[in-house]
């Protein structure tokens, strides 16, 4: 005799269908993650293995009720790592379009720049993610996806860059520094919910910082100028930016101004 299994897809699963028992709780009760031998391993020598998915854009600032809900649904399911994905896309007025909402984006775009958290916004994201820990769900908070840098963030060109840019922002200094203060910000702990959240574990800022350093890669500058300069010829500012970091790192790899100029270094 068959019986049908309705799951909701709100409520927590319960029964043989509850996975949370899987969980360790809080998060980080392991301390850090490292990887060792191919494998995650926690501080303290255990295995980790992480099972999970997104979450994208507007969903990043659910009310403080949704998000008991969502934390409580993901842990019955057994997921113990989230992806806080395109936190930092800019407004919009559909509610599953890939946008922030206009009333509680993270990210304060009406006030004419990205450099400021909307208060709101930041207080659902920082509750969303203690509710996550909480139930022993790890963290993987993105720092750049769809962020639109605005004129009002002082960029050293004219104009803005538009929302989901991955190229530029990996080597103008300015949104390097931009993407760095980002980070920080939301690294920090609101002293009145020192407890809320140990951000700076989720975010890793150091490996995320450490992205600058694969500038010194020939291969790495090999593929973003041959990926990125039919793009940036477009725009005279942007393509001298990337040729002067690029003609910089072959001269710290020992090439001469003429093997430069003549495109002459490597192979």
């Amino acid at each position: 005799m068959k019986h049908p299994i309705r799951i909701s897809p709100v409520k927590p699963s319960i029964g043989a269908l509850d996975f949370s028992h899987l969980l360790d709780a809080p998060a980080g009760c392991h301390g850090f993650v490292t990887a060792k031998d191919g494998h995650f391993y926690f501080e303290d020598g255990k295995r980790a293995r992480f099972l999970g998915f997104n979450i994208a854009t507007r969903s990043n600032t659910p009310s403080h009720e949704d998000a008991k809900k969502l934390a409580a649904r993901f842990a019955s399911m057994g997921v113990n790592v989230i992806r806080l994905h395109a936190a930092d896309a800019p407004l919009g007025d559909g509610a599953g379009s890939w946008s922030s909402s206009r009333k509680t984006p993270l990210l304060d775009y009406d006030k004419g720049t990205t450099r400021l958290f909307h208060p709101e916004g930041l207080d659902r994201f920082d509750y969303l993610c203690a509710a996550l820990k909480e139930k022993g769900i790890y963290l993987h908070i993105d720092l750049i996806v769809a962020r639109a840098f605005l004129a009002g963030d002082e960029l050293e060109f004219p104009g803005e860059v538009p929302s989901c840019t991955k190229r530029y922002p990996m080597y103008n200094e300015r949104l390097i520094e931009l993407q760095k203060e980002y980070a920080e910000k939301l690294a920090e702990i609101d002293p009145e919910q020192p407890d809320a959240l140990d951000k700076l574990a989720a975010l890793n800022e150091a490996d995320y910082i450490e992205r600058g350093e694969n500038l010194n890669d020939p291969d790495v500058i090999d593929e973003l100028y041959e990926s990125t300069v039919a793009d940036l010829e477009r725009c005279k500012e942007k393509y001298d930016d990337l040729l002067g970091r690029i003609n910089s790192e072959l001269r710290k790899a020992g090439a001469t101004e003429a093997q430069i100029n003549w495109g002459l270094f490597g192979d």
